[in-house]
C-alpha cells in the first residue's frame, strides 16, 4: 500500500475546528500515515499531535504556516522540520498573537463603521484562547446572525477585497525565511494558486526552498505548472489538504490531497542537508 502524506492541516490552536487528537484520528481514518500540523503562527498543537500520532503508529512532522508579506502581497510560508521549542520560535509566536489581536480590533472597528455591532468579546469566544484569525471573526459574524452563512463573512466583509479587511503585515517574507532557516527548517510557498505568478517568482528568488504543488485551490494544470517551476528552480515539492473542518465543510479533502511518502523522504533529506552545521 502506498504511503500517503498530508503536510498541511490545522487544529483549534489556530483556526481549525478540531483539537490535535481528533484531527489525527480523522487523518488516520483517511489512510494518511504521515502528516504535519501547520497552524497559523503557532506551534501549540504539535506536542499533542505527536503523542496522538505515536499511539496510531503515524508520523507527525513539526510544521507551521507563517503569515508574511512580500512587496505588499500576502504570502504564506509552510515551515517544516524546524526546532519548534527554540526560544526564537516562542518569541515569534508570542509576537504574532499580539499583532493578530491588534488586527482583529481594527477589523472590528471597520465592521462597526458599517453598522455591524460586533465586539471583541464575541470574537474571543470563537477563538477560545487560540491565535485569532479571520475565520474566528467570520464565525462570530455567523453566530451573531450578522451573516447567514460562514462564507458570506469573507466575500461581503472581511475577504481581501472586503470593506472590513485589514492586512496582516507584522512579519516580512525575508524575516520568516531567516527565522525558519536559523531553526534548521525549510520554507515552502503555501497555496501558490492564490498569489500572482509575479509574486511567486519573487518569493522563489527571495530564497524559498519549495512550493506546495498539491492543494485544493490548485487545478491539475496549475499543479503541473508548479512542478515544472519546482524542477526549473531546484525546489522541493510539498502538498496537503489545508484541512480546517467545521463551517468550511472540507472533510472530503482528507485523503484526496496528499503526496507520496517517498517525496517526504526527499523533503527530509533536503532539510538535513541544509540545516545549520550540516
Amino acid at each position: 500500500m502506498e504511503i500517503k502524506a498530508d503536510l498541511h492541516t490545522h487544529t483549534t490552536a489556530s483556526d481549525g475546528a478540531f483539537d490535535a487528537a481528533t484531527l489525527v484520528g480523522k487523518l488516520h481514518d483517511a489512510n494518511i500515515s504521515i502528516f504535519s500540523v501547520t497552524d497559523h503562527d503557532t506551534v501549540g498543537s504539535i506536542p499533542a499531535a505527536m503523542g496522538a500520532a505515536r499511539e496510531l503508529q503515524m508520523e507527525c512532522i513539526p510544521g507551521i504556516e507563517m503569515n508574511t508579506w512580500l512587496d505588499e502581497s500576502d504570502v504564506h510560508i509552510l515551515g517544516y522540520f524546524f526546532d519548534y521549542t527554540a526560544p526564537a520560535m516562542m518569541e515569534y509566536t508570542a509576537r504574532c498573537k499580539r499583532e493578530r489581536l491588534k488586527r482583529a480590533e481594527k477589523m472590528i472597528e471597520k465592521l462597526n463603521a458599517l453598522h455591524i455591532p460586533l465586539t471583541m468579546e464575541e470574537v474571543l469566544r470563537q477563538s477560545n484562547g487560540a491565535v485569532v484569525g479571520r475565520p474566528h471573526i467570520a464565525a462570530a459574524l455567523l453566530a451573531g446572525k450578522y451573516t447567514s452563512v460562514f462564507a458570506e463573512a469573507f466575500y461581503k466583509y472581511i475577504g481581501n477585497s472586503g470593506p472590513a479587511y485589514e492586512p496582516l503585515r507584522h512579519f516580512s517574507f525575508p524575516e520568516a525565511l531567516t527565522l525558519m532557516h536559523s531553526l534548521g527548517g525549510i520554507a515552502v510557498i503555501a497555496h501558490p494558486a492564490i498569489i500572482s505568478e509575479e509574486t511567486l517568482l519573487q518569493a522563489i528568488n527571495a530564497g524559498a526552498d519549495g512550493i506546495e504543488v498539491t492543494h485544493p485551490s490548485s487545478s491539475t494544470s496549475q499543479s503541473n505548472m508548479y512542478r515544472s517551476i519546482a524542477s526549473e528552480y531546484f525546489l522541493i515539492e510539498t502538498g496537503g489538504s489545508d484541512f480546517h473542518g467545521g463551517a468550511r465543510n472540507d472533510l472530503p479533502n482528507l485523503g484526496k490531497y496528499w503526496i507520496p511518502g517517498e517525496r517526504v523522504e526527499k523533503i527530509r533529506n533536503f532539510a538535513r542537508l541544509h540545516s545549520p552545521g550540516s
